[in-house]
């Protein structure tokens, strides 16, 4: 039996993305029984980004830089997502484990 955690790139992936797919089937509830608090979520270079309001935990994003590598006009188009929606960027995160390339643009 190993004692430690076993983590990687799959695993990363797989808790990324379905933690990512509950908060959208959230904040498609959330849209369908409150059609006017402009809950929506969006796809971005393989990262889900979520918006259920401006405080709200559920307004973050799921797996940016873990699918694929964004590019500069994805983060402008990840930036512009929350800030249209009165949301601050911040929740606008990446994963721990991701490329190496990622930290070094």
């Amino acid at each position: 039996m190993h004692s430690g955690v076993l983590t990687g790139h799959s695993l990363a992936c797989r808790l990324e993305r379905a933690e990512g797919l509950a908060c959208a089937r959230f904040v498609e509830a959330r849209a369908r029984l409150a059609p006017d608090s402009g809950a929506q979520w969006i796809e971005v270079a393989g990262a889900y980004a979520m918006f259920d309001g401006p405080r709200s935990p559920s307004t973050q994003t799921f797996g940016l830089g873990l699918f694929q590598m964004p590019a500069a006009a994805d983060m402008d188009a990840l930036e512009a997502f929350f800030h249209d929606r009165g949301a601050p960027a911040g929740g606008v995160d990446q994963c721990d484990v991701h490329s190496a390339a990622f930290n070094s643009t």
